[in-house]
């Protein structure tokens, strides 16, 4: 039996009833169809009238109404649930062959009201416009304008990757979109190549705000459902489980990675790293993909996508700001920096940067005397290295590691964590994986990495609690949020905890 209505089915919906054209696709829960429906319209027209007598006419000109019927075309989801819905074949009626079936469908429907009621809002050439909701068949119908196109991922799928112009022409245009987005304070939370339409004009369309979350004038969220996020395009906010968490404030900057993500996909044809591997793994810029990208466009993508959300894109339009000079003066011929050299003081591309302020013995260069020392041992390496090369120092012929040096660190960085000094205990790691790249310096640099963001943070909403100043309260709060993302301990929560309750 087909799960889907028959082409010509008439539904009923609230305003309108729409004849079911054809499937247009379906998932794991929901159908989409293409739809049409009639309306009558009238307009008055001029008609020529003839008066006929015995020996001649006279002609007048008058005006009459004429009625028309137009037909217009629009996408209706529906939810279904491949797996436990089924439909009765001669009415469409639909059923759940479980609790938790129905349960979701209750759960859609308040998703797609939802939906809806923010899309009414908006009269935006870049964002896809809703018609109605209504219930039939024991489901739920959601109307939209239908785009006569495909979406980014399927376009990418074909393409593999785009030309830059178009990349930056319709990430120009979903700019445009969220800088509305933005102003109705809602983040969309959910910007993918999937959720984003480009029809047969190059017109470019932001879709699917069902994840979306609405925030009142001071910027509070006005709920505390939980965020979803997708792998690759969400940022590291988004995984906090809390329902107090970061995104109970209102953050653009949250989207402006999301599509900084988008634009590395377009760009590279690759999704990108998930932020959540990203504190192990650097993120690979763009223009390492594919050469040819133009270094401000690289550079700007690395930036909308940066970990610290201080430093994306604070907003949409700066986005946009950023976008539009490298369109207006596109940087051909430019050159690759090298980065194939090894800066063990150097976070993983993408992490936050930890100020930092050396703790560990550095050893004195000399001078005067000790020059001649340092020739002299300068040619004992180089005597050491070509033997190492041939074979006849080391019989495998890979370079020995120093491991009294390396252990010596990984003692420093041990000792610096113990007492809590995360800048001394992330330098030492970072200069024992320099000498050993193994799993395990990898993993102790990654925990010092996070360590000391976590104390970064931490650090700052003390220092603005301290100041006992209404006006930093809400910064403690963020600034709590934003550890919280690299840690726990009951101690800052409980700080946080203060804070909100200054505020109340």
């Amino acid at each position: 039996m087909s799960q889907e209505l028959q082409n010509g089915y008439i539904l009923r919906g609230e305003t309108r009833d729409y004849r079911i054209e054809r499937k247009l696709g379906q998932g794991g829960f929901g159908i989409t169809y293409l739809a049409t429906f009639e309306e009558e319209s009238e307009q008055e027209v001029e008609v020529v009238k003839n008066i006929r007598g015995n020996i001649g006419n006279i002609q007048t000109k008058e005006k009459q109404k004429v009625k028309f019927k137009n037909t217009y075309k629009v996408a209706i989801k529906e939810f279904f649930m491949r797996d436990s819905s089924h439909r009765d074949g001669a009415t469409g009626v639909v059923s759940f062959g479980s609790t938790n079936a129905n349960e979701m469908l209750e759960s859609y429907k308040n998703k797609a009201r939802k939906e809806a009621k923010i899309l009414s809002r908006f009269n935006n050439p870049n964002i896809v416009t809703v018609l109605e909701i209504f219930e039939a068949n024991n489901t739920v119908y959601f109307v939209m304008e239908y785009i006569e196109g495909k979406d980014l991922r399927e376009i990418l799928n074909t393409t593999g990757k785009l030309e830059q112009e178009k990349v930056l022409d319709y990430a120009l245009q979903i700019c445009n979109a969220l800088i509305d987005v933005h102003e109705q304070k809602i983040l969309h939370l959910d910007i993918k190549p999937s959720n984003i339409m480009i029809d047969g004009n190059g017109r470019a369309m932001l879709m699917d705000f069902g994840i979306s979350k609405q925030y009142d004038k001071h910027g509070d969220a006005t709920s505390d459902t939980p965020v979803a996020r997708s792998a690759g395009y969400a940022p590291i906010e988004q995984y906090s489980n809390s329902t107090s968490g970061f995104l109970q404030r209102f953050h653009p900057e949250s989207d402006t990675y999301s599509l900084g993500a988008t634009l590395y996909a377009m760009l590279t044809g690759e999704c990108p790293l998930e932020a959540t591997l990203r504190f192990g793994e650097p993120l690979k810029e763009p223009k390492y993909i594919v050469s040819s990208i133009y270094q401000k466009l690289n550079d700007t993508v690395m930036k909308a996508m940066n970990m610290e959300v201080l430093k994306r894109f604070q907003t949409a339009r700066e986005f946009k700001a950023a976008l539009e000079k490298i369109k207006e003066g596109s940087g051909s011929g430019e050159t690759i920096p090298d980065k194939t050299k090894k800066t063990p003081s150097q976070p993983p591309t993408g992490t936050t940067p930890v100020e930092k302020q050396s703790l560990l013995p550095e050893k004195s260069s000399g001078s005067g005397k000790l020059k001649y020392l340092w020739i002299a041992l300068g040619s004992v390496a180089a005597i050491f290295l070509i033997l190492l090369l041939i074979g006849v120092f080391a019989g495998n012929g890979e370079p020995t590691i120093d491991r009294e040096k390396y252990n010596e660190l990984v003692t420093a960085g041990d000792d610096m964590h113990s007492i809590g000094n995360s800048e001394a205990a992330l330098e030492a790691y970072e200069n024992a994986f320099a000498i050993d790249d193994s799993e395990y310096s990898l993993q102790l640099k990654i925990k010092a990495e996070k360590n000391a963001l976590f104390n970064t943070y931490f650090d700052k909403a003390k220092a603005l609690f301290a100041t006992d100043d209404s006006d930093f309260y809400q910064g403690v709060i963020d600034n709590c949020n934003k550890a919280l993302l690299y840690g726990d301990n009951d101690e800052i929560r409980q700080l946080k905890e203060k804070a909100e309750n200054k505020l109340k």
